[in-house]
């Protein structure tokens, strides 16, 4: 049976852990594009909006309501990789806690 100091330490080494895990998430760069490529939007992973590029050849169709659509695709795409990566990395961190990320 393991003693309260020795739970105590691992305790402190598994929160080192995380909040190094959770510094290296915020400090990526994740990237997401639409179907055809048209519209890229890019985030760090703190899910904050760094980038967002459209190319000439979807502005030059004129039409909002599929360059809507296709904006809306990149970002999803984005924060859907943001939510993939911060679920294998802090996932088996959190064991079976059941925390919203694993």
């Amino acid at each position: 049976m393991m003693n309260m100091s020795e739970m105590m330490k691992q305790a402190a080494a598994l929160q080192a852990q995380l909040e190094e895990t959770q510094r290296e998430l915020a400090a990526a760069t994740f990237m997401g594009s639409s179907s055809q490529g048209l519209v890229t939007a890019t985030f760090s992973g703190a899910r904050e909006m760094t980038g967002l590029t459209i190319r000439p050849e979807l502005l030059a169709q004129n039409n909002p309501s599929l360059l809507q659509d296709y904006v809306v695709e990149a970002v999803n795409a984005a924060l859907d990789e943001i939510d993939t990566t911060t679920k294998q990395k802090l996932g088996p961190l959190a064991g079976g806690l059941n925390l919203p990320f694993s």
